[in-house]
C-alpha cells in the first residue's frame, strides 16, 4: 500500500476498507518511507497524539525497509517493465523487490 491509500484508510475511505476486507488473509506490505510520510502528516496535523493514533491504527501493516539494494532492484524492475510496456508505480516496484528478496531468504525456503 502507498501513502495515499494509508491516508484514505485513516480517513475512513469505504473503498479501501472493502479492499482490505476482501484481501484480509494476505499480508499487506507498506514501505517504511510511506509509513514515515503518514506519521509525519499525522504529527503535523495533531502532534504527538496524531502520530501515536496513526501508528495504533496501522498496527496491522507489514513494514518494508527500503535499502539501497532494494531501491536499485526496484529501479531495474521498473525499467524492465517500461521496456515491455507494462508500466507500474515506483512504490509498487520497491515493494515487489523487497518481497522477492524476502522470498529468497533462507528462512523462507521450504
Amino acid at each position: 500500500m502507498d501513502t495515499t491509500a494509508l491516508i484514505d484508510y485513516l480517513h475512513g475511505d469505504e473503498a479501501i476498507a472493502e479492499y482490505l476486507e476482501h484481501n484480509e488473509p494476505l499480508p499487506l506490505f507498506v514501505p517504511t518511507v510511506a509509513l514515515h510520510e503518514v506519521f509525519a502528516s499525522a504529527g503535523r496535523l495533531r502532534g504527538r497524539d496524531g502520530v501515536e493514533e496513526a501508528r495504533d491504527d496501522l498496527d496491522w501493516v507489514k513494514p518494508l525497509e527500503l535499502s539501497a539494494d532494494g531501491a536499485a532492484e526496484a529501479a531495474l524492475v521498473r525499467a524492465e517493465l517500461r521496456e515491455s510496456e507494462n508500466k507500474i508505480g515506483s512504490m509498487d516496484t520497491s515493494e515487489r523487490s523487497k518481497i522477492v528478496r524476502l522470498s529468497d531468504s533462507p528462512e523462507n525456503r521450504s
